[in-house]
């Protein structure tokens, strides 16, 4: 009586999707992926991602800095130019 089942859930990929993101993110900003090891799965990288989305937010993303084409960048002039 074999109790794993080898069916792919939903939950499955997303945890996959998530785990692999944010183990990339750590490999390129050179730091550690600390998450707890008790609680639900689905709240195990809540804190994980809200820090990486802060960081996104203060330094944005590596690969798009030095994209600004009209389309996705507006430029503005103030009193100053």
């Amino acid at each position: 009586d074999y109790k794993v089942k080898f069916e792919l859930s939903v939950e499955h990929v997303w945890d996959g999707y998530v785990i692999t993101s944010l183990l990339e993110d750590c490999e390129r900003r050179m730091s550690t992926l600390i998450v707890p090891h008790t609680g639900e799965q689905r709240d195990r990288f809540t804190e994980a991602m809200i820090a990486r989305n802060h960081h996104i937010q203060l330094y944005g993303y590596e690969q798009v800095r030095r994209h600004y084409c009209n389309r996705c960048t507006s430029m503005y002039e103030d009193e100053q130019g």
